[in-house]
């Protein structure tokens, strides 16, 4: 996925901006990697700007609970626009929305507008310790309050996600009055009551724990708050800044059923403009100025703008919108789990309506200690696959994640099943076949190539060997590419045609069996049986182990745009194409559709020249196919010295490179050479005694993919991808004999 403007204004920005960004997280230093740059939104899609669409789980950190560019919200803030932007007076919007708060939030007496949840926080806080004339705070370790000094002491979001325990800048007396015990433990919560009796002004929770990830409260936990500060005279002030109105309409606080004396809001309550907000009791609220003594005040409190914007959003937030919300955020997470079930990655969960959290390497997550035992490392190789994938996740293993009410079953479909490669290719029933040099001379065929025949030869060809002992499997280079992609612990779709008839079915059937996807149209209108047959190739092995193949593309040469899966090629995060569709004008065709359709969602293009007969043969089409460039490229020297007219390997990669950033040339048994701007270099050849030598150049081509999928160099992807064409030439056919064989392949050296 190309992200290269974005890259390009993260080094402008730096040179303005501190660290290049506004808010530290977003600078992607907790993942790694350039920071991503976005300019437009729709429903629960953002596109950056390279134009990439990516499903956004981080919706503006919480507050597009009804989607991006909802459009009744964007009608309102533009009517109240051409009316003024602000006054610094009271207007009528703000009693409005005072009251629609009042109504949703029973404990929720009065409100008082601020600018932002750090606002909200603070001024709770110091409202706390002026009605009850104590100094000490409690908080809970990994929670995050916003940044005013007093609540960064062992704090949570960007704070935990850079590794700053305690910031500097925050005086020692002031943090001495900040109090932390563990989240969930309401033991450690009576132990430090019980050392600072009626000195403590608050305790200050957020009733769902969103910035070390997502973590609900166990059974027990808030209601032990809300006993524990009765009883002392200390308030209890619930943190539902990310929470409020997110997952329920009362709040987490409507949800569990517990009155707060204060609470603090933010994010969903101005629609997505900047915007905060705290209240509760009347008679705490009643001491802040100008009824009462502590002091607080915003220029642009209450400014008419996010006053409009979060009346809209308050006014649309129905059951129904909870319900879908949930179920959503339901689907996305038992999808994300049997994924990671599926490929024996350990990954617990935690999620609440619409906000979730993901964990690797631990059983449960309940307290900032089982987060910290995660795998913070696993968890950024897996926000990269994500992101390269078109999903965007919160770039830090500490942040909760979205779900809106637009995330529909498409977007969430279009997250948990996304496939790693696209395949473009014919579809082919192999038949290898062990023969003598004398077969070849009596046939007339040329050793060594793969040479296109009509119906009637390839009839009269299995007639002659129909007495000898053979293999058949559903075959094609681009198959057998993809079904080591999925071999080796990664999703692939496979998109080609047959007809219906029983090699047809036999494809199918069996490339299906590996888990490998197939376009549900590929054998056209079951109702009928169309004409022309599908595509056969007899693989004739000599005694020295090297294919000759005869092909019968049948009707695999009609592939059309048609067929095209366009939706699964939208989820990949690969195209990969044989060359052997430049052998058909409706194969290139769709080729080059499946070119461009990637090229305008970011999705890498990888092409195989396939054969020296192509690219002899069929040189204009696999132009066509490669258009201005692809990001891989994958021949053998053979196809490389072709396609250079030249008879050096290095001219060859010269006028190779200009086609693609990746190249990969196979050697034989000297290995491969990996050509790439970085990690690129020579990968010896495994020594090997070869009995069969067909299908290396595509199992090296899928897992050289693989590789790369799991963020390997393009060098350490050749040594591999060697490691699996050697284990292959040793055995009969294009395959390994089993799927297993492949797992096995990259335990060993994956």
């Amino acid at each position: 996925m190309n992200r290269s403007t974005s890259s390009d204004l993260i080094r402008r920005a730096k040179r303005s901006i501190p660290g290049g960004v506004n808010s530290p997280v977003r600078a992607f230093k907790g993942v790694g990697g350039d920071p991503v740059f976005f300019n437009r939104g729709n429903g629960p899609y953002v596109y950056d700007v390279d134009n990439n669409q990516y499903v956004d789980y981080v919706g503006s950190w919480g507050p597009m609970i009804l989607g991006h560019g909802h459009q009744p919200t964007v009608d309102a803030v533009v009517a109240q626009a051409q009316k003024a932007l602000g006054f610094g007076a009271p207007t009528e919007g703000e009693i409005t929305l005072a009251e629609a708060i009042i109504e949703r939030v029973p404990s929720i007496e009065k409100v008082r507008m601020v600018n932002s949840g750090t606002e909200a926080t603070m001024s709770a806080i110091r409202l706390a310790r002026g009605f009850t004339g104590r100094d000490k705070i409690l908080k809970f370790t990994g929670c995050y309050h916003g940044h005013s000094d007093s609540l960064l002491v062992k704090a949570g979001s960007g704070v935990l996600t850079l590794g700053i325990p305690n910031s500097p800048g925050v005086p020692a007396a002031v943090a001495a009055d900040t109090l932390n015990a563990p989240f969930n433990d309401i033991s450690a919560v009576q132990a430090i009551f019980a050392q600072y009796p009626e000195q403590i002004a608050c305790i200050i929770v957020e009733p769902i724990a969103g910035n070390m990830g997502c973590i609900p409260p166990v059974e027990g936990f808030l209601e032990g708050l809300q006993d524990i500060t009765r009883k002392d005279g200390a308030l209890l002030i619930f943190d539902e800044v990310m929470t409020g109105f997110r997952v329920h309409k009362g709040s987490a606080q409507g949800m569990y059923n517990i009155q707060p004396d204060l609470t603090t809001l933010g994010k969903i309550v101005g629609g997505g403009l900047p915007v905060g907000a705290f209240g509760g009791r009347a008679d705490v609220m009643s001491y802040i100025a100008p009824e009462g003594p502590v002091y607080q005040a915003g220029t642009l409190s209450g400014n008419p703008l996010a006053v409009s914007a979060g009346l809209s959003t308050l006014s649309h937030l129905d059951d129904a919108l909870y319900e879908r919300v949930a179920q959503a955020t339901d689907a996305l997470v038992a999808g994300l789990k049997a994924l990671a079930a599926k490929h024996k990655v350990q990954m617990a969960t935690n999620h609440v309506c619409g906000m979730f959290g993901l964990f690797f390497d631990v059983e449960q997550v309940e307290n900032f200690d089982h987060v910290s035992n995660s795998n913070v490392e696993k968890f950024n190789r897996f926000f990269h696959a994500m992101l390269d994938n078109g999903v965007y996740l919160a770039p830090s293993a500490f942040e909760a994640g979205f779900v809106s009410g637009t995330h529909n079953s498409e977007a969430i479909e279009a997250t948990i099943n996304m496939y790693d490669v696209f395949g473009l290719g014919n579809a082919l029933v192999d038949t290898e076949v062990n023969i003598d040099e004398g077969f070849l001379h009596t046939h007339r065929i040329a050793k060594g190539h793969m040479t296109l025949v009509d119906t009637e030869l390839m009839q009269s060809l299995v007639a002659a060997v129909a007495e000898l002992p053979k293999n058949s499997c559903s075959g094609g280079s681009a198959a057998n590419t993809i079904y080591a992609v999925q071999g080796l612990g990664l999703k692939a779709c496979y998109n080609c045609r047959l007809a219906h008839d029983q090699t047809g079915d036999f494809f199918v059937q069996d490339l299906t069996a590996s888990g490998v996807e197939i376009n549900a149209n590929a054998q056209g209108n079951s109702d009928t049986e169309g004409p022309g047959n599908s595509g056969q190739c007899l693989v004739l092995i000599t005694a020295d182990a090297e294919r000759t193949m005869m092909t019968d593309l049948g009707v695999s040469v009609e592939l059309s745009i048609n067929e095209v899966n366009t939706e699964a090629l939208q989820n990949s995060r690969y195209y990969y194409v044989e060359g052997y569709m430049a052998a058909s004008p409706s194969a290139t065709a769709a080729s080059v559709y499946c070119r461009e359709l990637s090229e305008t969602h970011g999705i890498d293009v990888a092409v195989s020249l396939s054969d020296v007969s192509m690219v002899e043969f069929c040189r204009d089409g696999l132009h066509q196919m490669l258009g201005n460039g692809i990001n891989q490229l994958f021949c053998n020297e053979e196809e490389a010295l072709s396609w250079a007219n030249t008879d050096r390997i290095d001219i060859a990669i010269k006028e190779l490179k200009d086609i693609a950033p990746e190249v990969y040339v196979t050697l034989g048994a000297k290995g491969s050479i990996a050509v790439a701007r970085e990690g690129g270099g020579e990968a010896p050849g495994v020594a090997v005694k070869p009995v069969d030598t067909t299908g290396a150049g595509d199992i090296y081509a899928g897992a050289v993919l693989a590789a790369r999928c799991r963020g390997a160099t393009p060098a350490q992807a050749a040594h591999f991808a060697n490691r699996c064409a050697a284990e292959l030439i040793t055995h009969y056919g294009a395959r390994l004999t089993a799927i297993e064989d492949y797992q096995r392949l990259l335990e060993q050296h994956g």
